[in-house]
């Protein structure tokens, strides 16, 4: 944008200059040209007006068009394996030929309607070049034969000349579509709170971990319904708590207002006795440490995966970064085993190389490594096998034993055996205690809590309370 616009400045001031110099040498030397220059000149604008609607309207098209069809050839790459396993090829090329089918349409009306601008233009300067070698016939004998002959020469680059003017222009229109579209990005989209705040909290926050909920009430754009009403929630420092509920009770909105990727409506959240909401992002988002349903690793190394900054030199960094991976059983000792050989182990573009519950351990490890004191969990075993589901959680129980720990639970059977839970329905906390008083909770006319509701669709007896994760399987 930095280059283009300018250039198109540049085009537009100079086809501008070439044909007002080429009309005024014609009209110096033949006066009467100048009462068909009127009529040309008002045609040209006509044009111009006719034809600039139609391509910034196909350039906004062609530009959604162009996002799905990125959008829809990403899905294929990524998805082949089962787009080929249900069997549903010809339905996704039929939706890809689809899309390439309106990108074409829209390419031969861009060029149908530039070769009407070029027509028509090429018409009217074809006239105009006809009639002022007319007028130059008449007057050839008042002419220096050489002027008549610039004039005759000169008359034809005015159909080039218009067209490159119409050209550029709409080129510089649609670019500064493109300046309009930022600045509309820039200015009326609602942005998050300051990355930054000087002195916004202490280096060693949180120190505790203990987390304070306070009527908070919170919806994700103004006009639709609340996802939270007046949550009410108090965990104390290295609490284990689970978060357990039907889809859409409110389980990751509860994430997304810590993490402050949407801003309560009203209510606090205090950490350590200290509001979030006069924290800067940089800093709440760097002491809390989560652990996503889908972990991403990137491209490099083991070493830049769990510690962008670490230095290859550093040997106390490098013995604490294997420490993490070893705590989660990722790696072994073994013969030829270096701690250079394990921490520069390649990971491919989105940890392709690993499994899912292998990419799980190394989120957890990244998380151990920050040494944060508040450990967010996001589904993590939703996904994964039982047995890995156990070292996930037999980990968890060890190596976070002093950690505050809040786990977004879709198997209800990894937090039997947390400090306590939380059952949420429809953006409310309905329960909360430890899981086994929940489990043998009673309410009026002998109704089961929701929380044994959810145990007993799960298969969950009374014995899963009596075994900490990973003591019983080997």
């Amino acid at each position: 944008m930095d280059t283009i616009l300018p250039h198109t400045y540049w085009r537009v001031g100079l086809c501008s200059f070439l044909l007002l110099a080429i009309i005024v040498t014609i009209i110096f030397y033949v006066h009467i040209s100048a009462i068909i220059f009127v009529p040309w000149f008002f045609a040209i604008i006509c044009i111009l007006r006719l034809y600039r609607a139609t391509p910034l309207e196909l350039r906004r098209i062609e530009v959604k068009r162009m996002s799905l069809f990125v959008a829809k050839l990403a899905e294929g790459m990524s998805g082949h394996r089962t787009i080929v396993g249900c069997d549903r090829q010809d339905d996704f090329q039929a939706k890809l030929y689809n899309i390439i089918d309106e990108l074409n349409s829209i390419h031969f009306t861009s060029f149908s309607t530039h070769a009407w601008m070029t027509t028509w233009t090429a018409v009217f300067s074809t006239v105009l070049t006809w009639l002022v070698g007319i007028f130059i016939t008449q007057l050839r004998y008042d002419l220096v034969p050489s002027v008549g002959l610039l004039l005759l020469t000169t008359c034809p680059t005015l159909s080039s000349i218009s067209q490159e003017l119409l050209d550029q222009t709409m080129q510089l229109q649609q670019g500064m579509n493109a300046v309009e579209r930022l600045n509309y990005y820039r200015t009326s989209i609602p942005e998050e709170g300051p990355r930054r705040i000087k002195n916004s909290t202490h280096k060693s926050w949180p120190q505790h971990g203990g987390i304070e909920i306070q009527d908070a009430y919170m919806r994700y754009r103004s006009g639709l319904p609340l996802s939270l009403q007046g949550l009410n929630l108090s965990i104390n420092p290295g609490e284990k708590v689970g978060i357990v509920g039907r889809t859409g009770a409110g389980k990751s909105s509860l994430l997304s207002i810590l993490l402050r990727t949407v801003n309560l409506e009203l209510g606090s959240i205090r950490i350590d006795g200290i509001d979030t909401a006069h924290i800067s992002l940089h800093n709440l988002r760097r002491r809390l440490a989560v652990i996503p349903q889908d972990p991403t690793l990137f491209l490099g190394t083991l070493r830049y995966n769990l510690d962008p900054n670490a230095d290859p030199t550093d040997n106390a960094n490098d013995a604490r970064l294997e420490n993490a991976l070893r705590a989660m059983t990722l790696f072994h000792d073994g013969p030829g085993t270096s701690r250079n050989l394990i921490l520069d182990s390649p990971v491919e573009s989105e940890g392709t190389n690993f499994s899912h519950g292998d990419r799980q351990l190394g989120a957890l490890a990244r998380a151990l490594v920050r040494n944060s004191r508040i450990i967010i969990i996001d589904e993590a075993t939703s996904s994964v096998d039982p047995r890995t589901d156990t070292r996930i959680q037999r980990t968890i129980s060890t190596e976070f034993k002093d950690k505050t720990v809040l786990a977004i639970a879709h198997r209800i059977k990894t937090v039997v055996h947390y400090d306590k839970v939380v059952v949420m329905e429809r953006g409310r906390i309905v329960e909360f205690g430890k899981p086994r008083e929940l489990w043998a909770r009673e309410g009026k006319h002998s109704q089961k809590s929701m929380f044994r509701g959810l145990c007993d669709a799960a298969n969950i007896t009374e014995d899963s309370f009596c075994h900490r994760p990973g003591h019983d399987a080997k």
